[in-house]
């Protein structure tokens, strides 16, 4: 059985940024010119990363040391933290259909990154306050983070025991509202020629049997082609835009936190207060 520790979520999670370029959905976006944009697992991020990993407190696990991630880090945790949400931001702005970023090749510009950055700031100062107005109090920003890494980590490795199947998570998610994802591959030969230029980039439909499906090539080897219903769309995510969804809820799950906190401190306070007002 594998452990799990900062060291080894932080070695895989670098890794990871250093192969995500060789998938085979975004060589193929590479090779039609379009560049690919600003992402959570792209060499910025794997950067700050390294920073991380360099800087973690050694602890003794037994006989073997291990790298942990330490409140001497807050200054480079939060520039991680703005740094993801960021990317991620911009990642699935580039790539939604119905704006014209990618087909002309510009990043997004990221709207209301400066709120979301100074409410953040906030929550770190409300945790020293909650907790004993210990200024380097920092667990719920900690945990963010490891709970991003360990999504990625669950994502991108072969999982046998969550797909049945020994692929990686992150090729087996089907989105809430989809169809049911019944693929099939479909030889090279039973398409038209004139429909094979078009499969570079989108998806087209196409009549097989008297139902009509949508026809794609396959992410996972780039040669195959495969049907999928035609209301389907889960087939139509690729991996940067999951792990970019992935990355907003697993760094912005908390946000909340403090509102519901100071409700329930107000509540108790004037609870309490009731005991000196007639």
């Amino acid at each position: 059985m594998i452990e799990i520790h900062d060291e080894l979520l932080l070695k895989e999670i670098i890794s990871f940024c250093e192969s995500i370029k060789d998938e085979e959905e975004l060589k193929r976006l590479q090779e039609n010119n379009k560049e690919l944009p600003f992402h959570p697992l792209d060499p910025e991020v794997k950067n700050q990363l390294d920073t991380l990993k360099k800087k973690g407190t050694i602890k003794r696990d037994g006989e073997k040391p291990i790298i942990e991630l330490s409140y001497e880090m807050n200054g480079e945790i939060d520039k991680l933290w703005n740094m993801l949400i960021e990317k991620a931001i911009i990642c699935l702005r580039y790539f939604d259909k119905r704006k014209p970023f990618m087909q002309n090749g510009k990043q997004p510009y990221v709207y209301g990154l400066d709120s979301l950055e100074d409410y953040h700031k906030k929550y770190i100062d409300f945790e020293g306050v909650l907790y004993g107005s210990d200024a380097y109090y920092r667990d719920h920003v900690f945990h963010v983070i490891r709970v991003w890494l360990l999504g990625v980590y669950l994502l991108l490795n072969d999982n046998t025991y969550i797909t049945n199947g020994g692929k990686r998570l992150v090729d087996a998610i089907h989105f809430e509202g989809d169809s049911e994802m019944t693929v099939c591959c479909i030889d090279k030969s039973e398409i038209d020629n004139n429909y094979l230029e078009k499969l570079n980039e989108n998806s087209i439909f196409i009549n097989k049997n008297g139902k009509s499906y949508k026809i794609h090539k396959d992410k996972t080897d780039g040669h195959n082609y495969v049907l999928t219903p035609s209301n389907s769309f889960s087939s139509e995510i690729n991996i940067l835009e999951k792990i970019s969804m992935w990355t907003l809820m697993a760094l912005c799950h908390d946000l909340g936190y403090p509102l519901e906190k100071s409700k329930k401190i107000l509540t108790k306070t004037e609870n309490m207060m009731e005991a000196f007002v007639s």
